[in-house]
């Protein structure tokens, strides 16, 4: 499993935020991701938002939902920011988005013992399952005879991949490692040099003066774990258990 931590650029140093200064308050919504980011506010991606906020120095409230309510409340302003978003998602309102804090690399999986595939344009005629609401950025309306069903989230698309009604999925390699790990299937198919798609996750914060205020200090504190090395170090010991 691969997980990289990009060094954002600035133009001016950037420092963290300190234990002195006030506490600003956010409401935050997460999209529900099986055993990353669960509703019960379990999962590494939960964690990983609560050392960020205590580093920005923030006062967090954050509601789990599944994917497409937490892009709408987050569209209609019932919150402060969305967590985790892939930078740059699109969203129907002005958007701040953070540095990234985090690296995931998509391929395309099929059955254990199947035939791998590199690129889109090998599954012609095949069916592909993806999951709903999870922005990709591929033109898939560009290949010839692909046939794309729709699952709510990646235990579900992994059901149907195992079951044999979809010959394919686009998922990221930590959640297909996580996922064999949970449901003790063996390794599925895949070609580990066809990267299809590197996403980076981060937060997007709307673009008014409490959002404004909320980036700064959010940004601060990713940029700040970058520097240091403790953004590495933290996601190096938070995955262990998806190798």
């Amino acid at each position: 499993m691969r997980h990289t931590i990009l060094t954002w650029a600035l133009c001016a140093f950037i420092s963290a935020p300190t234990l002195a200064q006030t506490s600003l308050e956010g409401h935050f919504v997460a999209p529900r991701v099986p055993l990353h980011l669960e509703l019960d506010k379990s999962g590494f991606l939960i964690a990983m938002h609560q050392w960020l906020m205590a580093r920005a120095v923030v006062q967090s409230d954050l509601t789990v939902v599944p994917g497409g309510r937490a892009t709408a409340m987050f569209e209609a302003e019932k919150v402060d920011g969305l967590y985790p978003s892939w930078i740059s998602a699109k969203y129907k309102v002005n958007a701040l988005y953070t540095a990234p804090f985090m690296q995931v690399d998509h391929f395309i999986y099929s059955k254990p013992g199947a035939a791998a595939f590199s690129k889109l344009a090998d599954l012609k005629g095949r069916r592909l399952g993806l999951i709903q609401h999870y922005q990709l950025q591929l033109d898939f309306a560009a290949q010839e005879d692909l046939f794309i069903t729709y699952a709510r989230n990646s235990q579900t698309l992994m059901t149907l991949l195992l079951s044999g009604r979809v010959d394919a999925v686009i998922l990221s390699d930590i959640e297909v490692n996580a996922l064999q790990k949970a449901m003790q299937i063996e390794a599925l198919s895949v070609d580990p040099s066809a990267v299809l798609l590197t996403k980076h996750l981060g937060y997007v914060l709307h673009d008014n003066a409490k959002g404004r205020a909320l980036h700064e200090r959010i940004n601060a504190a990713i940029v700040e774990a970058q520097n240091t090395g403790a953004l590495s170090a933290y996601l190096n010991n938070a995955v262990q258990g998806f190798k």
